[in-house]
């Protein structure tokens, strides 16, 4: 008799030859295990079906893969194959089943560095065409969590580096280095500007100017510009006057809180000028000598010393010094004189008020009693004003000055 068998599909074949008893083989159901990898490779595919003798892979078109009989099939694929597969049992061969070898992309990451102007929040941005999220890491390879989306904002006080990886289809891609440059904010300082604030007229004056932080200058007298790009400028020629000398210090950097900074001095042209003073009462009288002081504006030179020259009543006197003691009243002048000889005018007068007697009269005064000059400097005012009014007799004496003056 004609004998049949199950497929392992359930489909009967038909054997040849001779009609006996028949005889029914039945296998399981053909079950297929896709399978799936990161980028190029092997990717191993399986099929299985209960009592098969063994089984038949193709390609996609149906062409017999020779030499592949068992349940697994491990190609090497580039990108996403199907397959075909069918389970034997006792020669008859099921229907074939299709099985994809699915290759998933490996992408890579592209994350331009970013940079700002001081501490504070970088905003870095990776891409990768198609990825589903991204995985963002230290330098040191510390997967950073929490973080799955293309951009990472990290607040930062300095230049600090990253990585960067795409995820696709549970494939990761390479790590990406991608840098966040702090830049620091540029404050040029200027800590001094050196430099005389008096010179005589004709003189050269130099300054210098130290800063921190400048790759630039500009100087600059009484507002305009003298074009000179240095630490140290000097200008001569100018005229009796007032300057105002001013350096401003300037960064390249785009990065800064200022662009510059700048620090000036006044700068007078012309002679010294010389004021006198007493120093204490003006009047002789009980104080005794009288100590005077010449103060010169500047109170230093532009260079060397100075030397001084005092006069009385128009008349030079020794003395070389600051200060003189006098003991005589008159009216006292000072000028002094630089070491490149440069004068000064005299000074305004100082008069003081007194006679070779070392006492003062200013005024007529009455006394009672009083026969002599001896005897009458006991009502003169004294250093306070206050007049002394003996009440014995009656005289009117007149009494002058040094100068004469009664």
């Amino acid at each position: 008799m004609r004998v049949e068998r199950q497929a392992p599909n359930g489909e009967f074949c038909e054997s040849p030859g001779t009609y006996v008893d028949a005889i029914i083989i039945k296998a399981g159901t053909l079950s297929i295990s896709p399978n799936s990898r990161c980028g190029a490779g092997t990717v191993t595919l399986g099929a299985s079906a209960s009592g098969a003798d063994s089984y038949r892979w193709y390609t996609a078109a149906g062409s017999l893969i020779s030499g592949v009989t068992g349940s697994s099939y491990s190609p090497t694929v580039s990108s996403t194959t199907n397959f075909q597969v069918s389970a034997m049992k006792g020669g008859c061969e099921s229907s074939k089943r299709t099985i994809t070898a699915t290759v998933n992309p490996v992408l890579t990451a592209t994350a331009p560095p970013k940079s700002r102007c001081g501490a504070g929040t970088v905003a870095l941005t990776a891409s990768a065409s198609g990825a589903d999220s991204y995985k963002w890491y230290t330098a040191a390879g510390l997967l950073i969590s929490g973080v799955t989306g293309a951009t990472y904002s990290p607040n930062l006080n300095s230049t600090t580096s990253f990585q960067v990886s795409a995820v696709k289809g549970g494939c990761e891609g390479p790590k990406q280095s991608v840098t966040a440059t702090i830049t620091p904010q540029a404050n040029p300082t200027i800590t001094a500007l050196n430099g005389p604030t008096y010179i005589n007229a004709g003189a050269s004056a130099a300054y210098t100017v130290t800063a921190s932080g400048a790759t630039s200058y500009k100087w600059y007298i009484n507002g305009a510009d003298h074009g000179v790009n240095s630490t140290s400028f000097s200008k001569s020629g100018l005229a009796n006057g007032t300057y105002t000398i001013l350096c401003r210090a300037y960064t390249s950097s785009s990065c800064y809180t200022r662009q510059y900074h700048e620090m000036s001095k006044v700068l007078t042209v012309g002679k010294p000028v010389v004021s006198v003073q007493a120093l204490g009462s003006k009047l002789f009288g009980q104080t005794g000598d009288v100590q005077l002081k010449a103060t010169p504006s500047p109170a230093s030179p532009t260079s060397g010393s100075y030397t001084y020259q005092w006069s009385r009543n128009g008349t030079a006197i020794s003395g070389s010094g600051s200060t003189l003691t006098v003991k005589q009243g008159g009216s006292y002048q000072a000028k002094v004189t630089q070491t490149n000889g440069s004068n000064s005018d005299l000074s305004t007068p100082l008069v003081l008020e007194g006679n070779d007697y070392n006492f003062i009269v200013t005024q007529k005064l009455k006394v009672s009693g009083k026969k002599n000059a001896t005897d009458a400097q006991q009502a003169m005012i004294t250093s306070n004003g206050t007049v002394f009014n003996p009440t014995q007799g009656s005289q009117q004496i007149t009494y002058f000055d040094g100068l004469g003056r009664p």
